[in-house]
């Protein structure tokens, strides 16, 4: 399974607090469409509209332009 916050342990990096906050809560964004059948979902309750889709890809796009530095110094 690809859990985000446990691929992020995995790979040692440092990155700032409030990036691992928004990978946290992007986590079961994530995960409960990717694995629909998955026997222990996260609890979980959000209302997925517009506003909070432009949340969501906003912090995606956050953690996307952190990572990436974070990498192309390897």
């Amino acid at each position: 399974m690809h859990n985000l916050v446990r691929l992020l342990f995995l790979t040692e990096l440092h990155i700032p607090q409030y990036i691992k906050c928004q990978i946290e809560d992007l986590n079961p964004h994530y995960l409960i469409p990717r694995y629909p059948d998955l026997e222990f979902k996260p609890k979980f309750s959000f209302t997925h509209n517009e506003k909070n889709a432009k949340k969501i890809i906003n912090s995606a796009e956050k953690i996307v332009v952190c990572l990436k530095s974070k990498l192309e110094r390897y």
